[in-house]
């Protein structure tokens, strides 16, 4: 007991003796910036959390064809648009997979983070599947890791069944080794959202990022409402 005493007192005067000679307080930032406050000039800090939304502005991503060859596609009309709501990704047709994905690829890393995707789509009366694919290699971007796995109409292969205008609500936390991913309506599954389709896949390595997109008739779209990383 009198060692933890001891033990206490010691704590307190080091403590005390950091506050009487530090002068400045530096804050580095996610954006690589920093920021230095007079420690004087200060009477409390309050330490918080923000949440790493990702714009939705075609500046922030490109598109790409992934299937049956991979090659970039530049936004237009009627294949990537910015609206109000967010970004809209037409399809190119039913054996076409056209997908999204962040423009900065290492600045925005995803392993042991936790992604978060708000979403919904419009099949204008054609069959459409919507894909969340992860990978490890963004210069060929082969051997995608396929995460969901959505279709409008009829189930095939274990496919959920989705609706038109509906906010869908994907989550993906990925690790080193594993990826898991929960999709719900009303909202995120850890906010009270209903679950429709949750997947677990294992990873031979480290992911650097994800991809977002349908296989669709040009007419139909998805529409890409909140993007974060945390």
């Amino acid at each position: 007991m009198r060692s933890m005493k001891k033990m206490t007192f010691l704590l307190l005067i080091l403590l005390s003796s950091n506050l009487i000679f530090a002068q400045s307080l530096m804050i580095y930032k996610t954006d690589q910036t920093s920021m230095s406050f007079d420690l004087s000039e200060i009477d409390s800090i309050t330490f918080s959390v923000t949440a790493l939304s990702k714009t939705l502005d075609l500046s922030g991503w490109k598109c790409l064809t992934i299937e049956p060859v991979t090659k970039e596609i530049r936004p237009a009309t009627g294949v990537l648009e910015e609206v109000a709501e967010g970004l809209k990704i037409f399809g190119s047709g039913n054996q076409i997979t056209n997908s999204i994905h962040l423009a900065s690829v290492s600045d925005n890393p995803i392993t042991d983070k936790s992604v978060y995707l708000k979403w919904k789509m419009e099949d204008m009366g054609n069959l459409m599947s919507v894909v969340i694919d992860l990978y490890t290699d963004t210069t060929n971007w082969t051997d995608g890791c396929r995460i969901t796995n959505f279709t409008t109409g009829y189930s095939t292969e274990g496919q959920s069944v989705i609706s038109n205008d509906t906010w869908y609500f994907t989550r993906i936390t990925v690790t080193t080794n594993t990826a898991v991913s929960t999709t719900s309506t009303d909202d995120y599954d850890i906010d009270g959202g209903v679950v429709i389709q949750e997947s677990l896949i294992n990873l031979s390595e480290p992911v650097k990022t994800f991809t977002f997109g349908a296989k669709a008739n040009p007419a139909s779209y998805l529409l890409l409402g909140e993007v974060r990383i945390e």
